[in-house]
């Protein structure tokens, strides 16, 4: 089985780098020109002739061209000063230059760096193309290299630090182990060659969500919906459904009622509804932790820290919810967390994994609750986690004992030498997660755009964007340019603008909108005015509220409805850090997401480290992004946090 992230269509490559090109854009030609070498002016040619093709590019007709035109510059009897200099000159033509340089984008095209230009490694000893060069480069790049034979008597082809990893688990296969690997690394489809090395049926594959678990089986060369593998909430549920059967024909109460039902009459300055908000975001923190009862940890953040009194109410409300969750188990999918919900009641009843199962492997392991790995190690099966400390972008990683042998994975398949340039310098700014540096396949070719202000993302791409607020930006400025639209989840971020639309026009909709379906992000922000105080420095969401003020409402928002369909051409917006196990061939940061306003502390850079990380990690193909990584890193080097942090 051949790995995805490899293309065996071998691309063609000409012989002259996009910096060239660029330069004779900005110096519109000669005398630019001149400095050129013989198939250098080749590639030139070829490429402004690329912008008159018409439908799918013929890049093995684009390569003959170029073969062509040196063994005419190499043969063809030629009169004083003619050659492909003096054909450049003539021809040269930057509009066509630029159109051809996009329609390389996305193609089996590829060009050259300067030192392979130079190296001129393409050329026959006689000066012409060499038309095996490309077989000899794709050979060469082929990062798969080794061959492995599984238990199956399956062919797999791995990396040379995948078939290390390999040899070292099939050699301690009683062993837990860890693997820290990069994105991009080929953790999913090294997953599904380990799995044909284990034992047959006794393997146990955990994902976090449906979506990374669907994504895991075709990694694997399985079907998504084949039957190997469960997401975290429903290995709980098996565990639990002798124990607690729920109860689906109970009328399931709204958040409003449920508050009156428990008697939870507010806090401070938050009424009923936003105190039950509060006391789920406690129990969401209990349900992570291995914690047996629900103390103060498990309390959020308040600017203005909680009295004693108000912390023991607090904490009184959230235990009344817990035991109404216990015996009402339907109600448990209002909450948002559902799948935590039940991983936790599965660790408090004291459940182990079944006896059957000899090995447990958990893929974005950096996604694993500290209740599930419980669960896990009360039994004696042998535990594999891959994951990537920095796709966690918020929250601590749920580290291993020190038992536990550890490997480092850094060499990324997905990503391109282009990409490792922007990655390596975000590795190295993190204040706390390991410094081992990031290394991408010479072969794979992410493009790199830099966009101007008022840019529309082509059809299919992914936005990256930095927060709800960003989100909600970019989808009402999308919308009103009459782009598709697309979200992993809508029916959650429609809530969330609803809300926001709500609660800014408060005085004209309170009374006929239940407060009990206000998004959970608004629990702590029960007025607009808190609202602005904790926002005002996301120039997202200012931009939003002047879009408020300016009359967005409603009606506004059923228009953008009518935008949100799952089509290829469709805008996906989502935010970066719930971007992580997934891929796309576009993908477009948001100004917002690589943000020039000064953070609140270094925990929030570090927050948004981890969050462009992942965004620039996403991409197969093309990147779009609104400035130079390096020099966003720099800039911020010499920016003062808005906080100190610390005692």
């Amino acid at each position: 089985m051949q790995p995805e992230h490899f293309d065996f269509s071998r691309p063609v490559f000409l012989p002259i780098t996009l910096e060239v090109c660029q330069g004779l854009l900005e110096a519109e030609g000669a005398p630019a020109l001149d400095a050129l070498s013989e198939p250098e002016l080749a590639a030139l040619l070829v490429i402004q002739n690329l912008a008159q093709s018409q439908g799918q590019l013929d890049v093995r007709g684009a390569e003959k061209v170029l073969g062509k035109l040196l063994a005419w510059a190499v043969d063809g009897a030629h009169s004083p000063g003619v050659g492909l200099l003096s054909e450049a000159r003539r021809l040269f033509d930057a509009r066509k230059l630029y159109f051809g340089l996009e329609v390389i984008k996305g193609s089996k095209l590829r060009l050259l760096d300067a030192e392979e230009v130079a190296a001129r490694e393409y050329l026959l000893a006689d000066g012409k193309w060499d038309f095996e060069f490309r077989i000899r480069r794709q050979q060469g790049d082929n990062p798969f290299s080794q061959q492995v034979v599984t238990g199956f008597d399956k062919e797999r082809w791995l990396t040379v630090e995948q078939d290390k990893l390999l040899k070292v688990i099939r050699a301690n296969l009683d062993e837990d182990i860890h693997v820290q690997g990069y994105a991009g690394i080929g953790k999913s489809y090294l997953l599904g060659a380990l799995m044909d090395c284990l034992p047959g049926g006794r393997v146990l594959a955990l994902a976090r969500t449906p979506a990374k678990l669907g994504a895991l089986r075709q990694r694997m060369g399985l079907d998504a919906q084949a039957k190997v593998g469960t997401t975290f909430g429903q290995f709980a549920r098996v565990l639990l459904k002798d124990a607690r059967p729920a109860n689906s024909r109970t009328p399931v109460p709204g958040k409003r009622k449920l508050a009156e039902e428990l008697g939870i009459l507010g806090l401070r300055q938050y009424d009923a509804e936003h105190a039950l908000e509060i006391c789920l975001e406690v129990l969401q923190s209990y349900c992570e932790s291995r914690d047996y009862s629900l103390a103060n940890r498990h309390l959020p953040f308040f600017r203005q820290a909680l009295s004693g009194v108000d912390a023991q109410a607090l904490l009184e409300y959230a235990s009344r919810l817990w035991r109404y969750l216990e015996a009402n188990p339907a109600w448990g999918a209002q909450t948002g967390f559902e799948a935590l919900l039940l991983i936790k009641r599965a660790s408090l009843a004291g459940c182990s994994v079944p006896g059957r199962f000899s090995h447990v492997i958990i893929d974005e392991s950096q996604d694993a609750p500290a209740s599930l790995l419980q669960i896990i190690e009360r039994g004696r099966q042998v535990l594999i986690t891959l994951g990537d400390e920095y796709q966690k972008a918020t929250g601590e990683v749920v580290r291993r004992e020190r038992q536990v042998r550890h490997k480092d994975m850094t060499f990324a398949v997905r990503s391109g030498p282009k990409v490792e340039r922007l990655i390596n310098p975000l590795i190295g700014m993190h204040s706390r997660k390991s410094k081992v540096q990031f290394e991408a396949a010479r072969s794979v070719d992410v493009g790199i755009e830099h966009y101007p202000q008022g840019f529309v993302p082509p059809e299919g791409c992914v936005v990256l964007t930095a927060s709800r607020w960003d989100t909600m930006r970019w989808a009402m400025e999308l919308a009103e340019g009459h782009c598709l639209l697309a979200f992993p989840d809508w029916p959650d971020m429609r809530r969330f603008m609803a809300s926001a639309v709500g609660l800014f026009r408060a005085a004209f909709y309170a009374s006929g909108q239940d407060a009990a379906d206000a998004h959970p992000y608004f629990a702590h922000l029960p007025d607009w005015q808190q609202v602005r105080e904790s926002e005002r420095f996301d120039e997202s969401f200012l931009w939003v509220e002047a879009r408020l003020q300016a009359g967005y409402k409603f009606a506004d928002l059923t228009s953008l409805d009518a935008r949100v369909t799952d089509t290829r051409a469709s805008l996906t917006l989502m935010m970066a850090q719930e971007a992580g196990g997934l891929e796309f061939d576009q993908v477009l940061l948001t100004p917002e997401l690589m943000s020039t306003q000064p953070f609140r502390d270094a925990y929030a850079f570090d927050a948004r480290i981890c969050a462009v990380y992942i965004a620039l990690s996403r991409a197969r193909r093309q990147l779009y992004l609104p400035y130079n990584v390096q020099e966003w890193i720099d800039y911020h080097k010499g920016q003062p946090f808005r906080e100190l942090h610390g005692y």
